[in-house]
């Protein structure tokens, strides 16, 4: 048997396995595109976090994954309208607590 040249607790330090960006992307992308089936139609911060989640990854790209690109999009329009239900509702609960009159910003829905 070989001496030992390590002494004590001197061990060497693994060699980090750095995930290239583009698998750490597509983890991030399979991520995303899991918590579409849970996406809580009543959440507005769950559905904003996966907007701003999706845009981030695509600006962030270095090549863009056809192949993912479809259902990151559907997802994106999905979160995208529980964002813009949630808030025409509490536009609605506002105006009718608050009146148009009283000093409410009133904000006309998008029409998509």
């Amino acid at each position: 048997m070989p001496p030992n040249k390590y002494q004590g607790d001197e061990m060497p330090k693994p060699i980090p396995s750095a995930q290239p960006k583009a698998a750490q992307e597509s983890v991030e992308s399979q991520e995303s595109l899991e918590s579409l089936e849970s996406l809580d139609p009543a959440s507005f911060n769950a559905a904003y976090e996966v907007l701003r989640r999706n845009a981030e990854l695509l600006r962030d790209q270095e090549e863009l994954d056809i192949d993912r690109l479809v259902p990151l999009v559907e997802q994106s329009m999905q979160a995208y309208r529980i964002c813009r239900s949630r808030l025409d509702a509490v536009r609605l609960a506002l105006e009718s607590r608050l009146g148009p009159d009283e000093g409410a910003v009133v904000v006309e829905p998008s029409d998509q």
